[in-house]
């Protein structure tokens, strides 16, 4: 299912993909169903209808929050949730939820929750400032051999 839709390992298929999300979207899994609304959303191999994507992210929220109150969430699962909140996916929009999904997935390292998180805090300034230090970090020391290789 995932392998048809990214392409992992086979050539990618999305009409397999979305057969399949709709095989798991009926047995109630909510990761197929957000899978079927990104398609719906996006028009990947379906129409693009905001409408139908809608209502399969909703079927995806109340799933994820059935997973979260079982205290089965993992920080993919509250950044997801974070996102969700955060764009009015299956919900209205509500930045407070969102902000609280990003800091519960920073605090189990999500990457990409400790970078929302921090980008709702931050004026331009800072989120300038922090690129520029985390440049710094990931450039090697070997200056030269940076200038040489921005110039391509």
């Amino acid at each position: 299912m995932v392998s048809d839709y990214y392409g992992n390992g086979i050539e990618k298929d999305l009409s397999q993909a979305f057969l399949w999300y709709q095989r798991a979207t009926s047995q109630g899994q909510p990761y197929a169903a957000y899978s079927i609304a990104q398609m719906y959303r996006y028009g990947e191999y379906v129409t693009k209808d905001n409408d139908t994507a809608q209502r399969y992210y909703q079927q995806a929220l109340s799933g994820f929050l059935k997973i979260e109150s079982d205290d089965m969430a993992n920080d993919d699962l509250f950044y997801k949730l974070g996102q969700m909140f955060k764009l009015g996916l299956g919900t209205d929009s509500d930045v407070t939820k969102a902000i609280e999904y990003f800091k519960r997935s920073a605090e189990m390292n999500n990457k990409n929750g400790f970078f929302t998180n921090n980008s709702f805090f931050q004026t331009d300034s800072q989120r300038y400032t922090n690129r520029l230090t985390l440049r710094d970090k990931l450039i090697p020391k070997n200056r030269n051999y940076c200038y040489f290789y921005s110039r391509k």
